[in-house]
């Protein structure tokens, strides 16, 4: 109801202050266009046309032409003469008798037309014909009535000095009306098919008298200075022509108008038909049985000589229809923003919307081994398999809705807070879910875990993630459940304020930088360090690199540690050098940086500021870093290669080089990832790829670091195979600089291996 009574109030505002006249108006061109006809052929057009007042070389045209033109086409039998010309002055006394004699030579027939005109301040002028002229003539008026700089309606008649002038369309069309009343003019009358003489044809002699026997003839100017009007879907043209095309409306029936309210009400009738049936089918077919009518209503009505208005009405359909759509979207949205596309159960958008506000205990399960599962079937079957999955669920909650989640996670609350009870539901769900399930004949085994949040001081939702956090770690120690402990919060805050941090860590001296030895395998001695990125937290203690870097590169911070970690890096190893030994220091490079030569200025900055040799100073980047924005990150490598910096290719085999990619990056070493070096011992795969990989290396003139080393009997493989380069906990662990050669380094293990 409230739709319908929304389209009604549209459409009536739309009807009343004609809001669509626009719009109203391009439908009736194109209805016009459709219905085009030619005109009836008994008016016929002599005119006053350019080439005439050239040939004749008159202009304006002299009253003596219009006399004898009157002349000419009362000998030729026309019925009615109708003279479109200013005859409300004297021209000369001999001219304005002439005029007078053919007048009432013609007479009954002849007309003659009175212009009204109205000056800026509103005041009308009449311009009649004189008095010797009209008592020999009838008088009709020539107006064109205008709206909004278009002719749409011709004039019945006007009031003139007490008297009513018929309009030359109404004395030509046969039809009447009162005073200053108007009818539309059908454009569907091709102006291009009125018959038109030439007035300079007949003052020669040269036309086909018999053309205008029986006809009506209306004498006007046409010339380009003839008063123009625009004509909808024509432009503009002289203004005798729309009281012509207003006679022929005439003659096709008496026109008429039913407005725009009768149409706005039968298609709020057809509105209401497709908001209240029931039978969709049905209801669609009303509402486009009516539009199509409303769209094509001009067309019809045109054909029995009726007009009316139909913006309206569609306006008042295209809000049912809009308003409609809208809530069948709003609808469908809310529902597949609250419902799974797969399994029909409600997902966690409804569990926020519509589990108790604040119940004793919110209970999650995942299944996970779910993704791999779901991979294997099909739609239909995975729905098989969620249902089976949902009904076992509700044999520990039977009163309780099951709430899914992606990727094989449930939720469902509980007003039992009892600890005791529901870790005895739930030790039965884990019993019950050791049964595999069969799906197309098929027996799967779910791996199922399952947590409980019991702190009502938070919204439901962020329990249900608690539950889930506490499930997850129950499958992470292999237990069947675990209640959530709100201690593990505090870790998530600190997670979550870890890029906060980060930049005060930094200015506090918090983060540090240790140095991992490499060993050269051929001379059996230290030469280098990896200097790598360490965080001490006053309270929490050391903070794992896995935590902190990746953070700094998404949190767009990677750019600041770099820079500490190189300067403290490049600052030691300028020290060492000078008072201890040679030593080669190398420095992780973040994808991020590859993307922009700032970097370049940076390193050269720094080893300018500290006396470093180049050479000395390893930038490692990862393969995969190299490959993102290929272009501009082989640029700036090349740049840092032109420093005299050397360059590692980091964790080689996780990634995805070729040949042609080894060839263009300016390295001067690769560096076999520790998941390839570690089993090195054991696994004759690894021995494969490590020991392939160190003769391309060689073959490219390529030096090969080894990490990861963690025992004698790798070592010992790899300098079998000839790596020139080894790091790894056997070898050294990461130590502050001033521990760097301190005496364990001096007596190491892999110098007894």
């Amino acid at each position: 109801m409230r739709t319908l009574a929304l389209a009604g109030v549209i459409g009536l505002i739309v009807g009343s202050l004609t809001l669509l006249s626009p719009l109203e108006n391009v439908l009736k061109v194109v209805g016009n266009r459709l219905r085009m006809h030619p005109a009836s052929g008994q008016i016929i057009l002599v005119a006053v046309d350019d080439r005439s007042l050239a040939e004749l070389k008159a202009q304006p045209w002299p009253r003596a032409y219009y006399a004898d033109i009157i002349r000419r086409l009362h000998a030729a039998g026309a019925s009615r003469i109708i003279v479109d010309a200013d005859t409300s002055r004297s021209e000369s006394p001999r001219r304005d008798r002439a005029f007078q004699t053919a007048l009432r030579l013609g007479r009954p027939n002849v007309w003659l037309t009175a212009h009204s005109s109205i000056d800026e301040i509103g005041k009308r002028y009449d311009s009649l014909p004189l008095a010797a002229f009209s008592r020999y003539s009838k008088t009709a008026n020539a107006n064109t009535w205008v709206e909004r700089g278009t002719v749409w309606t011709q004039l019945y008649a006007v009031s003139s000095r007490g008297y009513l002038l018929p309009s030359v369309a109404s004395v030509l069309g046969g039809r009447s009306g009162p005073a200053d009343s108007t009818f539309p003019i059908d454009y569907s009358i091709d102006f291009r098919t009125i018959p038109v003489i030439s007035a300079v044809d007949i003052v020669r002699g040269e036309w086909q008298p018999h053309a205008v026997a029986g006809r009506d003839v209306v004498i006007g100017d046409t010339s380009s200075s003839a008063r123009r009007f625009a004509a909808p879907g024509y432009g503009l043209l002289p203004a005798i022509l729309f009281q012509i095309v207003g006679a022929e409306s005439l003659r096709e029936g008496v026109p008429g108008d039913i407005g725009w309210l009768a149409p706005l009400l039968a298609a709020l009738a057809a509105a209401a038909a497709f908001l209240f049936i029931r039978n969709r089918t049905i209801a669609r077919a009303t509402l486009v049985l009516a539009t199509s009518c409303l769209s094509a209503g001009q067309l019809l009505l045109d054909g029995v000589h009726m007009s009316g208005t139909y913006t309206p009405s569609l306006a008042a359909i295209l809000v049912v229809v809009v308003a409609h759509a809208l809530r069948k979207t709003k609808l469908a949205l809310r529902t597949r923003a609250t419902v799974n596309p797969i399994s029909g159960m409600k997902n966690f958008n409804a569990l926020r919307q519509e589990a108790p506000a604040n119940p004793r205990s919110v209970l999650a399960a995942r299944v996970s081994n779910y993704l791999a599962i779901s991979a294997a079937l099909t739609p239909l079957a995975e729905r098989e398999l969620l249902d089976q999955i949902r009904k076992r669920l509700l044999f520990a909650a039977p009163s309780s809705e099951i709430f899914q989640g992606d990727e094989g996670i449930f939720a469902w609350t509980t007003e039992s807070d009892d600890q005791e009870m529901l870790g005895e539901q739930l030790e039965a769900l884990h019993a019950l879910f050791r049964n595999p399930v069969v799906v197309a004949t098929r027996l799967i085994d779910l791996t199922v875990s399952f947590g409980i949040d019991v702190d009502t001081s938070r919204p439901v939702l962020q329990r249900a993630s608690s539950a889930l956090t506490a499930a997850d770690e129950a499958a992470r120690l292999g237990r069947r459940w675990l209640t959530y402990d709100s201690s593990v919060l505090e870790d998530a805050d600190w997670r979550l304020s870890v890029l906060a941090r980060l930049d005060q860590a930094i200015d506090s001296g918090e983060i540090w930088v240790a140095y991992q030895p490499k060993l050269d395998l051929f001379e059996d001695r230290i030469v280098g360090a990896e200097a790598l990125a360490r965080w001490t937290h006053p309270e929490r203690g050391e903070i794992s690199p896995g935590q902190f870097i990746p953070a700094a590169e998404k949190g767009d911070r990677i750019e600041k540690l770099t820079r500490y970690v190189l300067e403290d890096a490049i600052r030691a190893t300028a020290v060492i050098n000078r008072d201890v030994c040679p030593f080669e220091i190398s420095v992780n490079l973040s994808a991020r940086l590859l993307a922009d030569e700032k970097i370049v200025d940076v390193v050269s900055g720094l080893l300018s500021k500290y006396g470093l040799a180049p050479g000395l100073l390893v930038l490692e980047v990862t393969e995969t870093a190299a490959m993102d924005d290929e272009d501009r990150s082989l640029h700036t490598l090349q740049s840092l290669s032109a420093l005299g910096v050397g360059l590692s290719i980091d964790d080689y085999g996780t990634g995805f080089s070729t040949l042609e990619y080894l060839r263009k990056i300016p390295a001067k070493e690769l560096k076999i990832d520790r998941s390839f070096v570690g089993m090195l011992d054991k696994s004759q795969s690894d021995r494969i790829m490590v020991n392939s990989t160190i003769q391309l290396a060689h073959s490219l003139g390529r030096k090969v670091v080894a990490e990861g080393v963690e025992s004698a009997e790798v070592l010992k493989e790899l300098r079998r195979m000839g790596c020139d380069l080894a790091q790894g906990y056997h070898i050294g662990r990461p130590v502050p600089v001033n521990a760097l050669f301190a005496p364990p380094l001096l007596e190491p293990a892999w110098r007894a291996a």
